[in-house]
C-alpha cells in the first residue's frame, strides 16, 4: 500500500499540484482579458463617426457675437490619444474595475 501511494503522489499528486499553479495564473489573466474584451467591445465593434463640425458653427458664432474665441476652444486634434489611453485610461480602469 505504501508503494501505490507513492506512486500515486509522484506521477499523480505532485504534477496536479504544479499544474493547478499554472492553471490558476493563466485563469487569472485569461478571466482579465475576457473581461476587458466584454467592456470594450462596443468601442471596438462601433462604427460611428465622430465630428467637431457643430463645435465649429459654435465658434463661428460666437466669433461673430463678439465673445472670445478661448471661450468654446476645443481642438480633439491636439488631444496625444496615445498618451491618454496609456498613462490614463487604462490605469484607471485597471484600477478601479479589476480591484
Amino acid at each position: 500500500m505504501a508503494g501505490f501511494q507513492r506512486y500515486m503522489f509522484i506521477n499523480f499528486l505532485l504534477p496536479l499540484k504544479y499544474f493547478q499553479k499554472m492553471y490558476l495564473e493563466f485563469n487569472k489573466k485569461i478571466l482579465i482579458v475576457t473581461r476587458l474584451t466584454d467592456l470594450y467591445k462596443p468601442y471596438l465593434f462601433f462604427r460611428g463617426v465622430f465630428d467637431d463640425k457643430n463645435m465649429e458653427k459654435l465658434r463661428i458664432a460666437a466669433r461673430q457675437g463678439g465673445i472670445e474665441d478661448d471661450f468654446f476652444y476645443f481642438d480633439p486634434k491636439m488631444i496625444d490619444w496615445e498618451d491618454y489611453l496609456t498613462n490614463i485610461h487604462f490605469p484607471g480602469t485597471v484600477k478601479y474595475l479589476f480591484k
